[in-house]
């Protein structure tokens, strides 16, 4: 990375001020709320125990605490381990709980609980009788741990979790083979043991039977039309927009792509759409390959201040004050940007820039890469298209990974460029891109209507929504505002 980069040490001064700051107002209301759970009327029920064969996880209490943290934060982590770690695993009885607690939300909704949640989901396991009344304080220690703390390097985790459960599966399979081989049931006993020793984080798939499943579904669309579920788009910052996407936003583990032309505002489109994502409290990670990461916050102060760019060194106390005031308006959710040269960024490099973050407690739910076009292919293959094919892939891959929302850029060709309305079929040097991509919006704009402030976005390409229709908006360009408004849908 270049000197402008983000360094370690600066990280580290930023996480300190950021999340080491317990007293916020989301945490001590959050504190607040388990204070009032542990003040909850007795109800004892048991949690799951170990049966006969079964053991706890051979690792130390404190990678047990790192494991539950995983599985209560990490989609990733979740989905790799799903089946593997079990409640009852779990030494630490809070620890345990914990995890149940999330297990079972997670069968429901397909997602982890957020934070927000925690004081409730307690409340209601305790009137289920999933926990006992001498369980929950622990139980409020440990999850302000887990919430507060940063989270361990997720591979190694996944390693680990693995190993102990094919020890688990194989002892298991062992004893349940014995009777078997006494019977001469060989080829039954050679089956066990063959599922025991495939027995691995990577091995697991998850789960989805069609038929089986349709009681869940349903629920589930219930629990949207009656308001009780939100679609877990990350928002645009304009809901009228957001209405027209299937997930409400951008939509998470999709790829989306804005196109357009040099010059057009795919890189305002970005800067503007991560800041909204911001200020809605989502994490969002900023990755510019083109344009100094300097500039980039300098952009976002003329979007957020509402101050045109040439004017920021002139009003730089207002500037201050106004990015200030917003920002203790209602909490954002992180923004961070980090700057590569272009051609030097890979899907591995960005994958390890995740990771760097991860450790200092930030998950990401919003990842812009300021654009695909400049990244670097893993492997130099010399054929543009299977270098950009891999590119492409990655960034996709990243977003299901990471359960995040990954939005780019990308160029058009000529044709594109000197188009009315930019399609589909005007993608620049590989049509493999609007393959791979989820969803795909031009940016159309003659001369005319920059001078009005205004644009088009057309809705070249949906993987699960109808498109080929255009949203005509309003911009004001000078403050990096890509989007103040819908003006028409046609």
């Amino acid at each position: 990375m270049s000197d402008e980069s983000i360094t370690k040490e600066s990280l580290a001064t930023q996480m300190a001020r950021q999340m080491g700051m317990v007293d916020t107002e989301a945490d001590a209301e959050l504190d607040d709320e388990l204070e009032n759970v542990m003040e909850m009327g007795k109800r004892i029920t048991p949690l799951p125990t170990l049966t006969e064969g079964q053991k706890a996880f051979e690792f130390e209490g404190d990678f047990q605490q790192k494991i539950a943290a995983l599985i209560l934060r990490d989609e990733a982590f979740y989905r790799r381990v799903d089946g593997l770690v079990k409640p009852e695993y779990f030494e630490d009885r809070s620890l345990s709980a914990l995890v149940h607690i999330t297990t079972t939300y997670h069968e429901k909704y397909k997602r982890l609980p957020e934070k927000a949640e925690w004081t409730e989901l307690i409340k209601d396991a305790k009137a289920e009788k999933a926990i006992r009344d001498d369980d929950i304080p622990d139980m409020v220690t440990s999850l302000r741990k887990i919430l507060k703390e940063g989270l361990p390097a997720r591979d190694y985790a996944v390693d680990k979790v693995a190993e102990f459960a094919k020890k688990q599966a194989i002892s298991a399979a062992y004893m349940m083979t014995i009777p078997l081989v006494e019977k001469g049931e060989h080829a039954k006993a050679e089956k066990i043991m063959q599922k025991a020793f495939a027995t691995g984080a990577q091995a697991v798939v998850q789960d989805n039977d069609y038929w089986n499943d349709i009681a869940t579904r349903t629920q589930y669309r219930r629990d949207v039309e009656a308001g009780l579920i939100q679609k877990d788009g990350i928002t645009t910052g304009l809901p009228k927009l957001n209405k027209l996407l299937y997930h409400m936003g951008w939509g998470r583990k999709e790829l989306s792509v804005v196109m357009g032309g040099a010059k057009k505002g795919k890189s305002t489109g970005l800067l503007h759409w991560a800041l909204e994502g911001s200020k809605a409290g989502y994490n969002v990670l900023y990755v510019t390959l083109e344009v100094a990461a300097k500039i980039i916050m300098e952009r976002m102060d003329a979007n957020v201040a509402g101050i045109d760019m040439a004017d920021l060194a002139s009003k730089g106390n207002e500037v201050e004050k106004n990015v200030k005031d917003r920002a203790g308006l209602r909490k954002p959710g992180h923004l961070k940007v980090v700057e590569y040269p272009s051609g030097a960024m890979s899907c591995t490099d960005l994958r390890k820039v995740i990771e760097f973050y991860r450790a200092e407690g930030i998950i990401f739910d919003l990842i812009v890469v300021d654009y695909a076009d400049i990244m670097a292919a893993e492997i130099k293959s010399g054929n543009d298209i299977n270098e950009s094919k891999q590119v492409w892939l990655g960034l996709r891959a990243i977003a299901h990974e990471e359960n995040a929302a990954v939005l780019t850029a990308t160029q058009t060709n000529r044709a594109g460029f000197t188009a009315d309305v930019a399609k589909a079929e005007h993608a620049a040097e590989d049509f493999n891109k609007i393959r791979i991509a989820d969803l795909v919006l031009t940016i159309n704009r003659t001369d005319e209507e920059k001078a009005k402030g205004e644009a088009r976005l057309y809705f070249a390409a949906s993987r699960n929504q109808a498109g080929e229709f255009t949203l005509k908006i309003s911009q004001e360009l000078g403050k990096m505002r890509f989007m103040t408004g819908i003006l028409e849908i046609s």
